[in-house]
């Protein structure tokens, strides 16, 4: 914990020389290119801390997180329509193995 509140204070003090790196830093992490650090790296906690100690640095990166939340929810869209469409299909199924077993046979 020590650290991080020691980079951030670096941080906060010295935005002018360090702004274009860590945006190049976080650009590379959200792109997922392996290149320069390690891509295990979850850079959404770091787009936290550096609203907290410099957000002015998050401009250059923001348009980029806007574009992930509109896919996260057209993912969630269709998370949620496939769950219906599952939903409905079990639905005709309970209703076709009730006909079946009304009638009394797989003629309907």
């Amino acid at each position: 914990m020590a650290a991080k509140r020691l980079a951030m204070n670096v941080i906060q003090h010295c935005v002018g020389k360090l702004e274009s790196s860590i945006k190049q830093l976080l650009l590379s992490l959200m792109s997922g290119d392996s290149k320069l650090v390690n891509n295990q790296i979850e850079y959404h906690g770091i787009i936290y801390d550096l609203y907290c100690c410099a957000p002015q640095i998050l401009s250059g990166v923001l348009p980029y997180v806007t574009g992930e939340l509109l896919v996260i929810d057209v993912l969630l869209a269709l998370s949620s329509v496939m769950h219906l469409l599952c939903y409905d299909l079990i639905a005709t199924i309970f209703s076709l193995i009730y006909l079946v077993m009304i009638c009394g046979s797989s003629e309907f």
